[in-house]
């Protein structure tokens, strides 16, 4: 029995030394290295100009000056789509997505952009920015669809005078029943 415990002692120191100095950990560890700063984030068009004074400014001039609009439609099974392309005759654009999904109005995207290059992409709306440039935008949709409703009645009125003047019997018959009649 002397011996076992002998034996086992033994067991246990040479393990013990061969685990504390002779066996290399199996997890390497990273060489001390150097700590960077990050990258600064870029200034964005909201950090330049917080109040959008210049898009204020632009939308102003577009109604003062009567830019020159451009817009097309796209209506699909769920949404309503207005493409909105304003121009200024000194080289000034604005392009714009106004997107009507489930009767809520969105603004999918606002650019003014200058003719010679530059741009401003306002990628991220407060609310109060977002709500007058839809006002702003919508004003323009309405017009468009107000202009396309006076086109639509012009062409269905051309479209009765050019059948009435093809009922000629009809007419006769008109016309001689108030000549009978007076």
């Amino acid at each position: 029995m002397i011996v076992l415990i002998t034996l086992l002692t033994i067991s246990q120191i040479i393990s013990f030394y061969l685990i504390f100095n002779k066996i290399k950990p199996v997890v390497k560890t990273k060489p001390e290295g150097i700590v960077l700063k990050p990258i600064p984030a870029g200034p964005t068009y909201e950090s330049v100009d917080p109040e959008y004074k210049l898009v204020y400014d632009v939308m102003k001039s577009a109604k003062l000056e009567n830019w020159k609009v451009e817009i097309e439609e796209d209506l699909s099974y769920s949404s309503k789509h207005w493409v909105l392309k304003i121009e200024s005759p000194n080289g000034i654009l604005i392009r714009s997505r106004l997107r009507n999904l489930n009767d809520e109005m969105n603004l999918a995207s606002f650019y003014i952009t200058r003719f010679q290059g530059g741009s401003i992409n306002m990628k991220s709306f407060d609310s109060k920015i977002t709500n007058d440039v839809i006002i702003f935008l919508w004003d323009y949709v309405i017009e468009f669809h107000e202009n396309k409703n006076e086109e639509d009645k012009a062409y269905y009125q051309r479209t009765i005078d050019e059948i009435s003047s093809k009922l000629k019997t009809l007419r006769r018959s008109e016309k001689l029943n108030n000549i009978l009649e007076s």
